[in-house]
């Protein structure tokens, strides 16, 4: 069985909520646990998207690449002259894990890259996705908590350079997904709806709010127990 982790004493620092930061007890604890396991999932979501833009010209197992000239007519392959933009479509199943997280995920995305046309120099992306978590739990001093999570996201106008080695975080844009969050626990089930939304600044370190509330994100941050923290 998959697990999302989150530990006492750092849910009780997160308060990542108002509402939270109010509650005192196991209700103010099951609702931080299930804003920083969405969070978490968030951030995984952005930077498997992040990976996705890096290969969207080369068709992989369960990813599948479409052509585009200016006129929107289907090509055989990509042309530096003539190609305006490409279609992909993923479909994404893996373990995401971090320090005091793992967790099933499945994916599925369709995106949208343009700007082809010409001497580029950079790149946007446009898409959706959708996704769920299965079979996860957290355990706090000794009480067991099972979730299940499932999410929506939209990519807007997210610039890329297409010189990764010099500029290797987006530009600018946005990452918003929807989260609807359902926790089992000893307090019986709980149901939260959490929103994310990365904004991109071209460094590694983006701007994640989470609920209205902003905070500072690490982008390269993959194995941290905690790769973002409030402003």
């Amino acid at each position: 069985m998959s697990r999302i982790s989150v530990g006492m004493g750092m849910m009780a620092a997160l308060a990542l909520t108002a509402c939270a930061a109010e509650s005192t007890g196991p209700t103010g604890l099951e609702d931080v646990a299930m804003t920083t396991a969405a969070a978490l999932v968030a951030v995984d979501g952005v930077q498997q998207d992040l990976d996705l833009m890096a290969v969207h010209e080369k068709a992989e197992p369960n990813f599948t690449v479409t052509f585009l000239d200016a006129a929107g007519n289907t090509q055989a392959k990509h042309d530096s002259l003539t190609t305006a933009s490409i279609r992909t479509h993923s479909v994404l199943d893996h373990e995401g894990t971090r320090e005091h997280f793992t967790a099933t995920i499945h994916r599925e995305s369709d995106m949208t890259v343009s700007g082809l046309v010409g001497r580029e120099t950079q790149r946007t992306f446009n898409g959706t996705s959708a996704g769920k978590v299965t079979r996860s739990s957290t355990t706090d001093a000794g009480v067991t908590r099972s979730f299940m999570m499932t999410e929506s996201e939209k990519v807007t106008n997210v610039v890329r350079s297409v010189d990764h080695a010099a500029n290797p975080w987006p530009l600018s844009g946005s990452i918003t997904r929807t989260h609807k969050v359902t926790l089992q626990g000893p307090n019986g089930e709980k149901t939260k709806d959490v929103t994310t939304v990365v904004t991109f600044n071209g460094t590694q370190n983006a701007t994640l709010t989470v609920n209205g509330v902003p905070h500072d994100v690490d982008l390269a941050d993959r194995k941290g127990a905690l790769p973002f923290r409030r402003k």
